[in-house]
């Protein structure tokens, strides 16, 4: 099922997920700099939308 804008809701609740523990991570760590996470997070939302957004 998607809204008027053509998103699947499953999908971006996929991606805010992922988004959040990746960024959770971080503030745990201090691993990854601002760059790394927007890298990461630039990744994860490329990797949902393939699966079919």
């Amino acid at each position: 099922m998607s809204n008027e804008n053509g998103i699947d809701p499953k999908k971006l609740n996929e991606m805010k997920v992922k988004i959040l523990r990746a960024e959770q991570a971080n503030l745990r760590t201090r691993e990854k700099t601002t760059d790394e996470m927007v890298e990461q997070i630039r990744k994860i939302i490329a990797s949902v939308a393939k699966k079919g957004f």
